[in-house]
């Protein structure tokens, strides 16, 4: 038995079947965490929504916005570390646009690998940057999100269990299993680290993986982000005295790994489907759901708006560039055109 379920026939069923159902996996997430929401908030009056947003304290909110501006500065320093560590030679002026940019457009769009990827593509290119520079960048971004992750959630999990998951034995377990797993996984890249010194090929360009110091700064920051990006909901929760930061964490990290998992564009639904679910029984729904459009609002749409803002003006300053430099080049083949007829006209006339 235990030889057929090893077999190369048995383990290309098994890869066939994932191919199918893997793609189904966010989808199905995302009209699961709609029925969850329809559900959940059936019969909720709006207006009082409404009202508890702007019952929402002035401190509170400002706490909120402040922190967001933190995770979206401190993101520009992800993009730092990648950009020194390829030696792009770009100023950090530039960096922190394309940084910010490119993450307002993947947590909102989704699919980072299309939409963050491709803003970095655009701009970067235009700024002297080779498709193997601006891939190793790509790569060491993805690399410092998952490590900044793996340890802030393997730590949280592992020590204190969300709360939720405290009142059911075996999801506590199950939450404390995870959280070593994640550990683990973060040790066995350090150790990976270690050992390999050939290169990775990702396409055409070649990734060599960085030293254990340049990995330390990557996970310093990587960190802050998870751990700045919670502060963001628990500003909001802790405006109505509804959770501690712990637990704003916990929950925050089980809300992110489901978004991720659906590819759901900024997690939206399933993000909210999870929140609802696991806080409906502490918090008022009213106040629930006033805070969760409050923390899409404020975390996801308005830089998003101002990113879109800022790659439009790049966008256009570039096509007037892109005018002037063409004209120029037409006036000097016209300068060009206009001499070599004066020179046929005087040849003409000496003849």
């Amino acid at each position: 038995m235990l030889n057929y379920i090893l077999s190369k026939e048995s383990l290309r069923k098994v890869g066939r079947l994932l191919k199918k159902v893997v793609p189904m996996i966010g989808p199905g997430l995302f009209f699961l965490s709609i029925f969850v929401l329809y559900r959940q908030l059936k019969g909720l009056d709006f207006s009082l929504v409404l009202g508890a947003m702007r019952m929402l304290p002035p401190s509170a909110g400002v706490l909120a916005g402040g922190f967001t501006a933190l995770a979206y500065i401190n993101l520009t320093f992800v993009e730092y570390l990648s950009n020194t560590r390829v030696e792009s030679g770009l100023r950090y002026k530039r960096i922190s646009l394309a940084g910010f940019v490119a993450y307002a457009f993947s947590k909102n769009i989704g699919f980072s690998v299309l939409s963050g990827t491709t803003v970095r593509f655009r701009l970067y290119r235009e700024w002297g940057q080779d498709t193997g520079g601006i891939t190793r960048i790509v790569a060491l971004n993805y690399i410092s999100f998952w490590i900044g992750l793996f340890l802030v959630a393997g730590l949280s999990f592992s020590i204190n269990p969300p709360s939720f998951a405290r009142d059911l034995d075996l999801l506590e377990g199950s939450f404390r299993a995870l959280g070593v797993l994640l550990l683990l996984a973060l040790g066995g890249y350090f150790f990976l680290l270690k050992k390999r010194k050939r290169p990775f090929r990702i396409g055409s360009a070649s990734l060599k993986l960085p030293n254990i110091r340049f990995t330390a700064w990557q996970l310093a920051v990587s960190s802050a982000d998870w751990l700045i990006s919670a502060a963001v909901l628990y500003f909001l929760l802790s405006g109505y005295n509804l959770v501690t930061y712990y637990e704003a964490l916990g929950i925050f990290l089980v809300a992110q790994f489901a978004g991720l998992t659906s590819q759901v564009p900024g997690g939206i639904g399933v993000f909210e489907a999870l929140l609802v679910v696991i806080l409906t029984d502490s918090i008022e729904k009213t106040f629930l759901v006033a805070t969760l459009l409050t923390y899409r609002i404020m975390f996801f749409l308005v830089p998003f708006v101002v990113a879109a803002v800022i790659l439009g003006v790049l966008e256009y300053k570039h096509r007037e560039h892109i005018k002037q430099v063409l004209s120029r080049a037409g006036k000097r083949g016209g300068e060009v055109r206009g001499v070599s007829a004066d020179r046929e006209e005087q040849a003409g006339t000496q003849e």
